[in-house]
């Protein structure tokens, strides 16, 4: 794992070689309030894949579902 700059994370954005994977709830990740936030939601074309779900997935078949490749860069 690796912390990405503002700049690099904008870079990502514009050449499309990355996925974002939004592991929030989805309450969150549809930009309901939780905690008093001021602005909710999440970053343009990022996919939700929700913590909690990692016991009752597979994997492989929600990471294809979603369009997320073996040559794309993660961005958690």
């Amino acid at each position: 794992m690796k912390i990405i700059s503002t700049a690099t994370l904008r870079t990502l954005i514009e050449n499309g070689r990355a996925r974002f994977i939004d592991i929030r709830s989805v309450d969150a990740y549809n930009g309901w309030s939780l905690q008093g936030e001021s602005r909710g939601g999440h970053i343009k074309g990022a996919k939700s894949l929700p913590f909690k779900w990692t016991k009752y997935i597979d994997w492989i078949e929600i990471v294809r579902s979603k369009g997320i490749l073996p040559e794309h860069r993660l961005i958690i």
